[in-house]
């Protein structure tokens, strides 16, 4: 994981984004793979074992679940 400073480094650039979602997920997604997807435990809290992959199929479903989150997120400031 990034640092606070390297996390506030990169929103300056606009390469970071993030976003606040009621979703019962974390994921981190690029271009070209899924870095991490995580779904909640019983109790709520996150595993955080979740999967990465480079697969286009499961690229393209986890890229159809960012996007449809990322649309109804609040902008982290």
């Amino acid at each position: 994981m990034f640092s606070d400073d390297e996390v506030r480094r990169l929103k300056a650039t606009g390469l970071y984004k993030e976003r606040l979602v009621e979703a019962g997920l974390v994921i981190y997604i690029s271009e070209k793979e899924v870095a991490l997807l995580c779904f909640p435990e019983a109790d709520g809290r996150f595993d955080y074992m979740g999967f990465t992959t480079t697969d286009p199929d499961a690229l393209e479903w986890c890229r159809d679940v960012f996007l449809h989150y990322w649309e109804h997120g609040a902008e982290i400031k």
